[in-house]
């Protein structure tokens, strides 16, 4: 049940806010809000913005249509990308600064120099992620818990050559955006653009210089590659990652490596009524990687849609699965090179699910945002339209987050990013105003929200699940 809070009579509105959101941790939020609000100020200061317009070469002269008209074009229209024609932006532009422009004219913006201006306001916005404000999750044994997923939809087909796809019976262009994030900070590491055909191996492949001593690196399974695992180690940084069905395994026995026989240990496990257990194991046939190996016994029903999942796709592909791979499907198989006195064997799955939360951003993303939802245009207008879409899906990403926080660790309480983002769509108008105000218009436009979460965004605990928060609470307790 939604935990409702109601004002007063006798106070005005932004003392009630303000109030609300301090009165169970002294200044906590009202600090943080302060801080967040000034941020993007600056961030969208005109002062800022019309320098890296100059810098990008996106103004090169006196215009109209300056960058922050044209930021404020894209960021803060509700049209979608699929519907919006260039005659709706030019109305638009019309409505907002009394600007009057050809759709000719204005499709001549859309050039190059626009895309490298929205996608330095994306970059300058991620690096400059509020620095001074203080740890979303405060974990003392890693300085960073990095997770990383991809999402992927099709583009139309004139952009083949730009956005390869992957030659399926869908559409021949496709883009791949690459999301990762510290689950400490709350910090964006990555959030770009590239062809569908560069695999998740590869992007890690290339990530690989930002990664620190000391980070914990949660990934899927295509980022997982030996080469990989063995730069994590010797950065001094961590991994937890499921096993790749394809990976041979070997344990040491007499001095001797042997291949490890999933088969057995399940009959072994199965027989003797155990549900986990770990080794310390070798991966790979020629690079030996040296890890722990945490194997779990997966519940039967859960053992049979795996296997039904896997015989389907392999027919689609005109292939068979092998025995090793069923063998290894009655088991949950984890790795890590984390010490196991501070990250126990019997956390490793529960800490590895924290990974699914990405899906629920990608969900976001595509049902509340629709970026997915493009049509026939030039390449550099669909760049620009989705930059603008992926700095303000960032923009709110630093609020929620903090809000996000905040009402856990006072209240105890969860709330839905989904129902948030729509709320953030519904009143992008009045979000609009907010952001181009001063720090005070701002601050209580975000302090707004924290009620507004409290109100209608609460969710619901049910029995015996799980929710992202409460792993979030084992993190903190455990690491």
């Amino acid at each position: 049940m939604a935990v409702k809070l109601r004002k007063p009579h006798n106070q005005n509105k932004r003392e009630w806010l303000v109030s609300a959101c301090i009165g169970i941790r002294p200044n906590s939020f009202y600090e943080v809000s302060k801080r967040l609000s000034s941020k993007i100020n600056d961030f969208l200061s005109t002062e800022q913005i019309s320098a890296i317009a100059r810098d990008t070469q996106f103004v090169q002269r006196s215009s109209q249509l300056s960058g922050e008209r044209f930021l404020d074009l894209l960021l803060f229209t509700r049209f979608e990308i699929k519907k919006t024609s260039l005659n709706d932006l030019a109305c638009q532009l019309e409505s907002l600064f009394k600007i009057q422009l050809s759709k000719q004219a204005l499709d001549q913006r859309f050039n190059g120099f626009a895309v490298l201006f929205l996608k330095s306001l994306l970059e300058k916005f991620i690096a400059d992620q509020l620095k001074e404000l203080p740890a979303i999750i405060p974990v003392r044994n890693f300085p960073s818990i990095r997770i990383k997923d991809s999402t992927c939809f099709q583009l139309p087909e004139h952009l083949v050559e730009i956005y390869p796809g992957s030659g399926g019976s869908g559409s021949k262009a496709a883009i791949r955006i690459q999301f990762e994030y510290d689950l400490v900070s709350g910090k964006i590491i990555d959030l770009s653009l590239h062809p569908f055909n560069e695999q998740d191996t590869v992007n890690a492949q290339k990530e690989l210089d930002t990664i620190k001593q000391g980070e914990l690196v949660i990934r899927d399974l295509g980022y997982i590659n030996l080469s990989c695992l063995s730069e994590i180690d010797l950065k001094n940084a961590f991994y937890l990652n499921r096993l790749k069905s394809k990976i041979v395994v070997y344990e040491s026995s007499n001095g001797k490596l042997s291949p490890i026989d999933f088969d057995k240990i399940r009959k072994h496990m199965d027989k003797k009524k155990i549900t986990r257990m770990e080794k310390e194991v070798f991966l790979g046939k020629d690079k030996k990687v040296f890890t722990r190996l945490i194997i779990e016994r997966m519940p039967e029903d859960k053992v049979k849609e795996r296997i039904r999942k896997a015989r389907k796709e392999a027919k689609k592909k005109g292939r068979t699965i092998s025995d090793q791979y069923i063998s290894r499907a009655y088991l949950n198989l984890f790795i890590t090179n984390t010490d196991p006195q501070v990250l126990g064997s019997q956390y490793c799955n529960e800490i590895y699910s924290i990974r699914w939360q990405i899906e629920l951003i990608f969900k976001i993303w595509k049902s509340v945002v629709q970026i997915h939802q493009v049509k026939m245009m030039k390449r550099e207008r669909l760049e620009c339209f989705l930059y603008a879409k992926l700095l303000w899906i960032t923009m709110n990403w630093e609020i929620l987050m903090r809000i996000y926080h905040h009402l856990w660790t006072s209240r105890k309480v969860a709330i839905s990013f989904i129902k948030a983002y729509q709320t953030f769509l519904i009143r992008m108008e009045k979000q609009r105003k907010a952001f181009y105000s001063d720090q005070e218009t701002l601050q209580e436009y975000i302090l707004e929200m924290v009620d507004t979460c409290l109100k209608y965004h609460v969710i619901e605990k049910r029995k015996d699940k799980r929710f992202s928060v409460d792993i979030i609470g084992l993190i903190i307790n455990l690491l």
